[in-house]
């Protein structure tokens, strides 16, 4: 498991199994060596010691908590933040030039209690609105 893109970082961490003790979790780095002939030579250059944190920590690590804040919450609070009702079309045309798509911008909705979604009569469009 990559522990961060930006580190080269990878960790080697046991799996589950029922028999034998558990290993620790040691951690490497993939690195390169120019030799002489000017070859580029691939290797894998280990830390020092053991990691403290096991496979299934450092997967969950990697997820998205429940309790942070997504870009679609962010983007929601901030494009309806002066509390005037927006309609929900303009609203998906602009969180699409962001790269967000309409169901993040549903799950967004649906974890913010402040966004409150209103249709005018039976055939009018949807409008979201910030209640401060």
């Amino acid at each position: 498991m990559i522990d961060g893109q930006e580190t080269g970082r990878v960790l080697f961490a046991d799996a589950k199994r029922n028999i034998g003790p558990k290993m620790p979790t040691l951690a490497f780095r993939q690195q390169t060596f120019i030799m002489e002939q000017g070859i580029e030579a691939p290797f894998v250059k280990w830390e020092n010691g053991t990691v403290n944190i096991t496979a299934d920590q450092a997967i969950a690590a990697t997820l998205p908590s429940k309790d942070r804040p997504t870009e679609a919450m962010k983007f929601l609070n901030e494009i309806l933040a002066d509390g005037k009702p927006m309609l929900k079309k303009q609203i998906e045309e602009e969180a699409a030039k962001r790269g967000l798509s309409t169901d993040q911008l549903k799950r967004a909705k649906d974890r913010l209690p402040n966004i409150k979604a209103e249709k005018e009569g039976m055939t009018g469009p949807w409008k979201w609105t910030l209640w401060i």
